[in-house]
């Protein structure tokens, strides 16, 4: 077995951990959102992207999905917002507009980790990103009983 089966094989990943993980990235962004200094929107919208993402995977897996079927849906948040609408999440519908921009730069074409020669980023703004991902992160943490401080409820 290589090592990267062990760690594998050795953490389980869980609603919670998911939960915690994207309130991390979310205390990121409040950070910068909060700084007095701006901040680069590729890396802002990263940090919101992926907050995002593991907010919806933390719930995903609250509803039974497993380890493997939530590693297909990769960085794809339309992806990952639609399923977890289907499975209950009282979340937008259709897909919301600023899910769909953080998308096109988060998921297959990872514009937000590796910009390519004039590659312009469309988003919603920084203000309406954050209002928007802190709604999600309430509704998935009354959903897998976490807590914003990350303790189970």
């Amino acid at each position: 077995m290589s090592q990267l089966e062990d760690f594998h094989t050795a953490h389980v990943y869980t609603e919670i951990s998911f939960y915690r993980g994207s309130l991390n990235y979310f205390d990121a962004v409040t950070i910068l959102f909060e700084s007095p200094s701006p901040c680069p929107m590729d890396v802002f919208g990263f940090l919101v992207s992926h907050s995002l993402e593991l907010a919806l995977k933390a719930y995903l897996v609250k509803k039974g999905k497993s380890e493997s079927e939530i590693f297909k849906i990769s960085h794809n948040l339309e992806w990952a917002w639609s399923l977890s609408q289907k499975l209950g999440l009282k979340i937008e519908h259709p897909i919301p507009q600023w899910c769909k921009m953080l998308n096109s730069a988060h998921s297959k074409t990872l514009y937000f980790r590796y910009a390519k020669t004039n590659t312009a980023l469309i988003t919603s703004s920084k203000q309406d990103m954050y209002d928007r991902l802190n709604a999600v992160l309430n509704l998935v943490g009354s959903e897998v009983n976490v807590n914003r401080n990350g303790n189970v409820a």
